[in-house]
């Protein structure tokens, strides 16, 4: 098995899903996401493209959350778009929706904020689900950490 990253002049895509050579595979580029890796002679079952929702909790003291995002077609604006708040079994979460056109997009980075205070680059965030994370209270010199974590549905 392979993974495949395209470049073109001085940007490049991500690491795909890894794939085995055995077949003619037709790729779709989205920007600087690899958005679609199909075998025409066995392709995958037709799916709608759903809005993907990306959540985000955290225990620090933040009045409000902003997500920061590029790559994948996003380009957001620093500090990026506020998010809505949403509470799933008693926590809350920070909500950003993003339309069914970035349904299985990479995105090459998020980062979380609250205008001033923000979290490390998270790197690679593919929206093929709705994805969760939580902003710890540790930092990485004067950034936050984060983790990913599992859907609280």
């Amino acid at each position: 098995k392979i993974r495949m990253i395209f470049n073109y002049g001085s940007a490049q895509t991500g690491d795909s899903d890894p794939y085995t050579l055995d077949k003619d595979l037709y790729i779709r580029l989205n920007g600087a996401a690899i958005q679609d890796i199909e075998d025409k002679n066995n392709p995958e079952p037709t799916t709608v493209a759903q809005p993907r929702k990306i959540y985000v909790t955290t225990t620090l003291s933040w009045s409000k959350m902003n997500i920061y995002a590029w790559g994948g077609g996003a380009s957001f604006g620093w500090p990026g778009k506020q998010m809505s708040t949403e509470t799933i079994n008693g926590t809350k979460y920070y909500v950003y929706t993003f339309d069914a056109s970035f349904d299985g997009v990479t995105l090459s980075g998020v980062i979380f904020n609250n205008g001033s205070a923000q979290t490390v680059n998270i790197t690679n965030v593919k929206l093929d689900q709705d994805r969760f994370f939580q902003v710890l209270t540790t930092k990485s010199g004067n950034n936050y950490q984060y983790e990913a974590i599992a859907d609280p549905r």
